[in-house]
């Protein structure tokens, strides 16, 4: 039981429901509760028509369940054990404030957990670097240069010498600049951690004070609906619908294969080439003709300009399209049709489409 809901209740403002909402809610919404019985971890609900409904909160077998008969004895109360009834306002803002203490509980420890990422971090020592570097420098002509390692001696010479890591073809002076670079860094490492965990401390405590941020449902894309996808123009007319246009070959693919769905119109130069336009056409839409000779100009407006007034252009529906495989931007037509376009015909109309 993840927390109290009402079945009169819709889905949270912002959140999706459940899975398990709609069922329960068909099911429960309208019955009456004529009785009780309970036990530890578990209460059942008699409903007017003979069935239970069963409310389990043990650890193995906690869920709600409708059953047809009831597994308890013993009498059946007529009113709910609640030590302290209060109206639907109250029970609502109780529940809310159940939730906002549940969230600033969950951002605290979240926030908790990072800085205590920050404090288990390697602190690190500058100041050692540095001081590597400068006996290496001051005691140079005593180094001794390995392939993978310097052996630096001690000052007083009493000491066991230091093995520093080389790499391959690094020179002793490369090596005592990367000891200042090294330590340079891990000084704004360290700085970097300080401010990090300074900002988390500030935020654990602002948590307290603040509640959780609304959240909007995002509505699902279509299959093939939605953004104009590198390459591809996307037009809209004045209906609504919307016009893609390919680019090049590949956009033409995008067009066709990716952006088309079986029932919308497709059109291309029928001699020649040219880009592919898609018509986007809804489940059993009629498109008016203005618009499908419209979308016919455009596979010429956007294609090699010809020669003659009128030029034929080939329509279909994207279904009877098959791809040519290796050779993105050509396609296999098993039906077409046929229309013959005056292109000037449809000037002012594509530029009212271009501007909008």
């Amino acid at each position: 039981m993840a927390g109290v809901y009402l079945l009169t209740d819709g889905p949270f403002k912002g959140s999706q429901p459940h899975g398990s909402q709609g069922p329960w809610r068909h099911r429960l919404v309208g019955k009456t509760i004529i009785g009780l019985r309970q036990a530890p971890g578990l209460w059942e609900l008699a409903l007017e028509e003979g069935q239970v409904l069963a409310l389990n909160w043990r650890r193995r077998q906690a869920g709600l369940r409708l059953q047809d008969h009831s597994i308890l004895g013993g009498d059946w109360q007529s009113s709910l054990p609640l030590e302290t009834p209060y109206p639907t306002e109250e029970f609502l803002a109780k529940r809310r404030q159940e939730q906002v203490d549940s969230w600033r509980a969950r951002e605290q420890g979240r926030i908790s957990k990072q800085m205590d990422e920050l404090r288990r971090a390697d602190p690190g020592d500058p100041e050692g670097l540095r001081a590597f570097g400068q006996r290496l420098s001051s005691l140079r002509h005593q180094v001794t240069q390995e392939t993978e390692v310097f052996l630096l001696p001690s000052f007083d010479g009493e000491a066991p010498a230091d093995r520093i890591d080389r790499r391959r073809g690094e020179s002793l002076q490369d090596r005592v600049d990367r000891f200042y670079k090294e330590a340079r860094r891990e000084e704004r490492r360290q700085k970097g951690r300080a401010d990090r965990l300074e900002h988390l401390q500030a935020r654990w405590v602002a948590i307290e004070g603040e509640e959780p941020p609304r959240r909007t449902v995002q509505p699902a894309a279509g299959p093939a609906r939605g953004r104009a996808e590198k390459g591809v123009r996307r037009y809209c007319l004045p209906s609504g619908r919307d016009v893609f246009v390919g680019k090049d070959a590949s956009s033409n693919h995008r067009v066709t294969f990716g952006l088309g769905r079986g029932r919308d119109l497709w059109f291309h130069r029928r001699n020649g080439p040219g880009p592919h336009v898609l018509l986007r056409r809804g489940k059993g839409e009629t498109v008016p003709e203005e618009e499908v000779h419209l979308a016919a100009a455009l596979a010429l407006r956007f294609g090699p300009r010809g020669t003659e007034p009128q030029e034929e252009v080939r329509w279909t529906e994207r279904r009877f399209l098959d791809p040519v495989p290796g050779q993105p931007g050509k396609v296999l037509v098993r039906e077409e049709r046929v229309l013959l376009v005056n292109l000037s015909h449809f000037q002012a109309a594509i530029e009212n489409l271009l501007n909008r």
